[in-house]
């Protein structure tokens, strides 16, 4: 239905720290673009507030959320897009006052209702940049984050499954793809970077393997929001999530304090899914869908050939009980065969103590009586592999 027109106006009560209370008023008006399926534009403007002043909404700073689907955009042009036939609109804007200590804060809107009398495109998922980067400064230690794999749910199948290492349709994929490193680190050579992933991804998403769809990366310049997203678009799949790992980064400095000689070591976490914020299909209910679990199952993810050296790795699994103490923690590995040099640190990464396991032992008991209370890391690294893995414990 082109040339809709919907009109709100409404209030917001506001708490500002030189004003207890005060009525933010709002006129929104929200019109169908013509021709365009499913895109809607929108104007907004503030009224006086019962203070006195007023607002003026920079466009590039606002964000739009649909309710139904839990999608959020931001930033200028001022317009949506959704391919449902019904939708809640809920805004969010920046603004400036100078009563605010930091001189901005935000405003939300009531969620505002929309419908349209059409299927506009069919599935499309979005992948927020920013769920991706979950292991940086990780108890102070530099880090290198790599996507090693994606999740995708294909609705003519009704099915999920896998894309990593070792299953790589065509070899199209070069896993696995640089996410984030600390000090702005590149390794020699480097790894293939999140564009390059979009481009692959473009190859899969073609008839020659059987699908649709396009890929891309969307850069927003809005405050308090996410600066990056992922987006797949018109497609005959979803990309449900990511998988990434994080590891320890190593590197020196030029004299221009410029990253040289990065290389990287030990796992730090095991592969995580970072699931994608919106999935949807036209007119398709896809809310009981579920491919996975928030953790990544490293069989499943092809973890043995997407390590630090794509060597085959032997997988172990290690225990800290109890979780909170003020005398002892033990440590157990399930894995028999080879050595584990196990360090604890603080939350500022220093190093508290060494040890190991080695021959058939498979448990050790270590003394924390002389700690701070607090948080401490546990990092169990394999003598063989170099392969790591974190548990955490508290000192009461």
């Amino acid at each position: 239905m082109n040339g809709q027109v919907y009109t709100y106006n409404g209030t917001v009560q506001e708490s500002l720290p030189c004003n207890t209370n005060i009525t933010v008023n709002y006129h929104v008006v929200m019109e169908h673009i013509q021709g365009d399926c499913g895109s809607w534009k929108f104007s907004v403007t503030f009224p006086q507030l019962s203070n006195g002043s007023t607002y003026e909404p920079n466009l590039k700073d606002v964000e739009w959320r649909n309710v139904v689907t839990n999608e959020n955009e931001y930033g200028s042009p001022a317009f949506f897009r959704v391919s449902s036939p019904i939708a809640y609109i809920e805004m969010t804007f920046v603004v400036k006052d100078n009563c605010v200590p930091a001189g901005k804060h935000q405003i939300t809107l009531d969620p505002m209702y929309i419908s349209q009398q059409e299927t506009c495109y069919t599935c499309r998922s979005v992948i927020n940049y920013c769920d991706m980067t979950n292991c940086t400064s990780m108890a102070n230690l530099n880090v290198y984050e790599r996507l090693i794999g994606f999740k995708v749910y294909e609705h003519a199948i009704d099915d999920c499954y896998s894309v990593n290492g070792s299953n790589n349709p065509g070899g199209v994929f070069h896993f696995p793809y640089k996410v984030y490193s600390d000090n702005n680190c590149e390794l020699d050579p480097s790894d293939h970077d999140l564009y390059d992933f979009v481009n692959d991804l473009n190859q899969f998403l073609t008839p020659a393997y059987g699908h649709s769809g396009y890929a891309y990366i969307v850069h927003y310049n809005a405050e308090f929001s996410c600066k990056m997203k992922i987006k797949v678009i018109d497609s005959d799949i979803i990309l449900n999530g990511v998988n990434v790992i994080c590891y320890t980064l190593t590197n020196d400095f030029d004299q221009n304090g410029l990253c040289i000689n990065a290389s990287i070591g030990s796992t730090l976490t095991s592969p995580v899914l970072i699931e994608a914020e919106v999935q949807e299909c036209s007119g398709v209910d896809i809310s009981g869908v579920v491919c996975m679990g928030s953790n990544a199952n490293e069989e499943d993810m092809g973890l043995d050939l997407v390590s630090s050296g794509d060597e085959y790795l032997e997988l172990f699994e290690v225990k800290v009980s109890p979780t909170q103490t003020d005398d002892r923690v033990k440590i157990d590995i399930t894995d028999d065969n080879i050595g584990y040099e196990i360090e604890i640190r603080n939350l500022v990464g220093d190093i508290m103590q060494k040890s190991s396991i080695v021959g058939q032992n498979t448990s050790l008991s270590i003394g924390v009586k002389d700690y701070m209370p607090g948080l401490y890391f546990i990092i169990v690294k394999s003598m063989k592999t170099g392969r790591s893995k974190i548990e955490k414990f508290i000192k009461l």
